[in-house]
């Protein structure tokens, strides 16, 4: 026996099951939910699928209540079925844990256990595999859940489902704030590609000063260093404002042979493997290298560089239109530079900025905010499973 916050343990197969896989024969079509598409608090990005052609990891069905969570190795997704995602089938990625009995253990509790690193430690201590570690039904065999009396587990949830519901009202706040910008974006600005509100355009280059990145020879180790940061597409694609961070950096001697723009430039992805990532953007707010999959923009002095950032980011399509669309999506220095785009008054662009500036600095007190909260949040999980939360 432990704390009356943390009960009893017991083998945690002996109050749920493991769900066998196999789907009954259906007509028309039915939402697929694969281990990616999947994060602990909703449900992304999912694709229709027949009885017929579906997926051959399409092959879990589940009931409400069920508790599905990723088998594999460091694979944090933990999701509890409601009604209507009842109605999914989901990928044999997945173990799907059925609770026997609701009056002994609510599935709810046990949904948040699976969340703590009690259990998620030990499932990646416990995975094998030859490729792609994996926990299988006999390691979950030796797995022993704390079960308290089941008011306890009604108050443990319910205190982990409010805090959870503060963090996910917080990220969303967070995700919204680009939402935001964009949506002031198009107010003042209009439909950039049908110039909605007749600024007239100009070719790229008289916005600023184009300049494609190269790769200093990998046969000159001492061109590589840590002067100053290497900007791939990776660094792009992403839903950031801003590049992120680089792994690898030039050496001074690197930065003297490579191409080099300062803070403010905006950087566009013309080079990719899919044509889906051709006109990616992202500012940058330092001095910075870069490989020959991208152009930079230098923006003159009457550009602002969040106006010209969110001009791009509307015009994603029209620039892959103008891609070879070949394998690899490729848009050239020559045609990149000449596609004429609106300009609206320099005043109005720099005003847009202003108010970029204002929120993105809002953004930085909720990202931090955001931190905090999942820190309190996780330190709720582990004192709930340890038996050291107050209800």
């Amino acid at each position: 026996m432990q704390s009356e916050n943390s009960g009893e343990e017991v083998k945690l197969l002996e109050h749920v099951e493991l769900v066998r896989s196999g789907v009954k024969k259906f007509t028309g079509l039915k939402r697929y939910v694969a281990t990616g598409s999947l994060k602990t608090e909703k449900i992304v990005d999912c694709i229709k699928v027949d009885y017929q052609s579906r997926p051959s990891r399409a092959n879990m069905e589940v009931k409400e209540n069920d508790i599905l969570f990723a088998k594999m190795k460091d694979t944090e997704k933990v999701f509890l079925i409601s009604k209507e995602d009842a109605e999914n089938l989901y990928s044999t990625g997945f173990a799907v844990l059925r609770v026997k009995n609701c009056k002994r253990v609510l599935p709810k509790y046990a949904f948040f256990w699976l969340r703590s690193h009690y259990f998620q430690d030990r499932k990646n201590k416990e995975c094998t595999g030859a490729t792609q570690k994996a926990i299988n039904e006999s390691k979950l065999k030796k797995f022993w859940i704390p079960i308290p009396h089941i008011e306890q587990q009604r108050k443990i949830a319910a205190t982990l489902e409010k805090a959870d519901h503060l963090k996910q009202w917080r990220n969303e706040s967070y995700e919204l704030a680009d939402d935001y910008l964009n949506s002031v974006f198009l107010k003042m600005f209009g439909d950039p590609i049908n110039d909605s509100k007749n600024w007239g355009k100009r070719r790229l280059k008289e916005f600023g000063k184009i300049v494609t990145g190269n790769t200093p020879s990998r046969k000159r180790p001492l061109y590589y260093g840590d002067h100053i940061e290497w900007i791939k597409s990776d660094n792009i694609n992403t839903p950031d404002i801003f590049l992120t961070r680089s792994q690898e950096m030039l050496s001074k001697e690197g930065a003297e042979v490579g191409r080099t723009v300062p803070k403010r430039s905006v950087l566009v992805t013309c080079i990719a493997g899919s044509l889906s990532c051709i006109g990616n953007v992202a500012i940058s707010d330092r001095d910075v290298a870069f490989n020959q999959q991208i152009n930079a923009i230098v923006p003159n002095e009457s550009v602002d560089e969040f106006f010209l950032y969110f001009l791009m980011l509307n015009s994603k399509k029209y620039i892959q239109n103008h891609s070879t669309k070949a394998m690899k999506g490729m848009i050239s220095k020559s045609v990149f530079e000449s596609l004429p785009f609106i300009f609206p008054p320099s005043e109005l662009q720099r005003k847009f900025g202003s108010l970029c500036k204002d929120s993105l600095e809002l953004k930085k007190y909720q990202k931090q905010s955001k931190q905090k909260i999942s820190e309190l949040c996780d330190v709720l999980l582990q004192k709930a499973f340890g038996g050291k939360l107050k209800c």
